[in-house]
């Protein structure tokens, strides 16, 4: 009896590590250090591409869903909008996303193969432009995983941790005035 709850105890603690070792993830490398306070600019303008050759219009469509929802909770810019350039330049922030990577995880994927489906993948090029003067004043590589577990998601948690830095990075650079 003793020695049946040790071993039940063993295969729970090794089943945590490996699945703790498996948990989705993101990574955010910086190209250009942002190191302006982002709370000059009310307005906010994303736009988000691909330069991957797959279909890629329901990811993007999640993605900005996904960036939309995180951005509003912030509750850090006057206007939040999905376009190619501001209507008016004085004073909004152009955050370009470029998928450059995808590798994706279907659900169906996931059951039928568990944790040999892999990892879903996505890396951008996420770069904050000053739409007054045209500089460049953050750049970034940021990259969103799905866990690799039988249980884990596929590409829509990889999308989730890849919206989840792009709104790290722009809450860690809004400094409320003081």
């Amino acid at each position: 009896m003793k020695v049946s709850k040790i071993f039940v105890y063993c295969v729970f603690l090794t089943s945590l590590t490996i699945s703790m070792g498996c948990a989705a993830r993101s990574t955010t490398v910086p190209n250009i250090i942002l190191e302006t306070n982002l709370s000059q600019y009310p307005v906010c303008v994303f736009s988000v591409e691909s330069q991957v050759t797959e279909d890629m219009d329901k990811e993007l469509n999640e993605l900005k869903s996904k960036i939309l929802y995180g951005i509003s909770e912030l509750n850090v810019f006057r206007s939040i909008q999905f376009s190619g350039a501001c209507e008016k330049p004085e004073g909004c922030l152009h955050v370009r996303v470029t998928i450059s990577e995808i590798k994706k995880v279907s659900g169906s994927k996931r059951f039928s193969l568990g944790s040999l489906a892999g990892r879903a993948k996505i890396k951008a090029d996420v770069t904050l432009m000053n739409t007054v003067t045209q500089e460049t004043i953050g750049a970034y590589t940021v990259t969103g995983e799905s866990g690799n577990t039988d249980w884990s998601g596929g590409t829509n948690e990889a999308i989730g941790k890849i919206s989840e830095a792009i709104i790290a990075v722009i809450q860690q650079n809004y400094i409320k005035a003081r």
